[in-house]
């Protein structure tokens, strides 16, 4: 789920906070947010 709301544009209002609470309900997802806001830095989505 958390692939598909990077892809769009603009990005949802809400996917910071939705990032917050996937890794509060799931700490082993940290790597992948990592990788997924690492996309969204070099996209310039979030600079």
């Amino acid at each position: 789920a958390l692939n598909q709301l990077v892809e769009q544009i603009p990005l949802p209002l809400l996917f910071m906070r939705t990032v917050m609470l996937a890794i509060g309900a799931f700490p082993a997802l940290v790597d992948f947010v990592m990788e997924i806001m690492s996309r969204l830095v070099s996209k310039q989505v979030l600079t």
